[in-house]
C-alpha cells in the first residue's frame, strides 16, 4: 500500500515538473519582456479586465508573473470579461469561444493561453449596449413587466395604442 502512495506522489512530482517546464516555454521566441507593468501606467491597484485584454493583445506583458503577489493579481483576472472583450474581433473570436468552452481551467492557464496564441495587435472596440427606447420604458412601466415582455408588447401594439398609453402615462405639472 505504501509503495503505491509513493509511486503516485512521484508521478505527481513529474507532472508538476512538466507543467513548470511548459509554463516557462517561450512559444514564439520573443523572450522575457523588458518593460515592467508599472512603466506602462499600470500599478498593482489599477489592474482591470481591460488591462488583461491589452496585455494579451498588444503589450504581451505577463501581468500575473511580473507582479509582486501573483496570486492576488490572478484573482483579479475575470475570464468572462476578457473572453467577451476578445470576442469582438474576427481573429480572436474562436480563441475566446475555446476558453468559454474550457471554463474550468485555472485563470492562470486561460491567461497564458491568450498570451501565447494571440498575435500582437491593437484590439479596441466599443462594447455593445442595449439601445434606450422611451416607448419601451413607457410600456414596461404601464404593464409592469420586464424588458423582454415589453418588447413583445411593442411588436403587438399599434401606433394608436402606444399614443393612448403615452397619454395615460404622461404626468402634468411644471
Amino acid at each position: 500500500m505504501k509503495r503505491t502512495k509513493t509511486k503516485a506522489t512521484a508521478q505527481q512530482v513529474v507532472q508538476t515538473e512538466r507543467y513548470n517546464d511548459i509554463e516557462e516555454f517561450d512559444y514564439f521566441g520573443l523572450g522575457a519582456p523588458e518593460v515592467q507593468p508599472d512603466e506602462i501606467g499600470q500599478s498593482k491597484d489599477e489592474i482591470t479586465p481591460f488591462s488583461f485584454i491589452e496585455s494579451v493583445s498588444k503589450s504581451k506583458i505577463d501581468l500575473i508573473k511580473s507582479a509582486d503577489m501573483p496570486a492576488q493579481v490572478e484573482k483579479l483576472y475575470n475570464a468572462y470579461m476578457v473572453n467577451r472583450g476578445l470576442s469582438y474581433f474576427a481573429d480572436t473570436v474562436l480563441h475566446a469561444n475555446e476558453m468559454n468552452r474550457l471554463w474550468h481551467l485555472p485563470k492562470d492557464a486561460q491567461y497564458r493561453y491568450f498570451l501565447s496564441v494571440l498575435r500582437p495587435r491593437d484590439r479596441r472596440s466599443k462594447w455593445y449596449k442595449a439601445e434606450k427606447s422611451d416607448e419601451l420604458d413607457m410600456i414596461q412601466q404601464y404593464f409592469q413587466c420586464n424588458r423582454t415582455v415589453a418588447k413583445g408588447y411593442l411588436k403587438v401594439l399599434s401606433e394608436e395604442d402606444i399614443k393612448e398609453i403615452n397619454k395615460k402615462m404622461t404626468k402634468g405639472g411644471s
